[in-house]
């Protein structure tokens, strides 16, 4: 935990609330093949029992909460949403709009990251349906080699799909921040 709290401190970022209250540190280690597909192991510790006190003067002077799906971060999403912040998220592998778990995240986010992998309709229908139970202003589907295409608004609009290893979101991100 305290070579990852001196990375962070070496990239300029305050370390102020990085807390050490996890009994060991969570890793991941993902595999990707040619065509983009991951293989991936997890191993997260006890961060999905933690609970955490989040404070106004966390996110207070920030645009935007950007929150990952552990438990410890639903009271986040929560605080954040009530004080006006724009929240992304990402629920990673999703086959059902109404997982359970991931309720809050998609929920509370206006701008959600997820991968294709569990998918087992077309991706424009289970969007579509995404966007009509939650209504998040941009929705990113990972589809690995075949890139990411994004949804957003109320439009009925499908950018086309970006070629993998590529994010840029400018014009719509900066509508979002623009509205707050």
């Amino acid at each position: 935990a305290e070579y990852i709290k001196s990375e962070v401190e070496k990239a300029g970022v305050d370390t102020k609330h990085i807390n050490n209250m996890l009994k060991s540190t969570p890793n991941s280690v993902v595999l990707y093949d040619d065509e983009g597909k991951r293989q991936i192991y997890c191993d997260l510790k006890d961060v999905q029992d933690i609970k955490y006190e989040f404070k106004e003067e966390i996110y207070n002077d920030s645009d935007m909460v950007i929150a990952c799906n552990t438990n410890f971060n639903r009271e986040l999403l929560k605080k954040a949403k009530a004080a006006g912040k724009i929240i992304a998220t990402d629920v990673h592998v999703l086959g059902d709009i109404d997982d359970e778990y991931n309720q809050d995240f998609m929920k509370y986010a206006n701008i959600l990251f997820l991968s294709d992998e569990n998918i087992k309709v077309d991706y424009k229908e289970f969007l579509l349906l995404m966007e009509e139970k939650f209504g998040n202003d941009i929705i990113v589907l990972g589809m690995g080699k075949k890139g990411a295409p994004r949804r957003y608004g109320t439009h009925s609009h499908f950018w086309r799909a970006m070629p993998q290893g590529r994010a840029y979101y400018p014009s719509r991100c900066n509508q979002l921040l623009r509205r707050r």
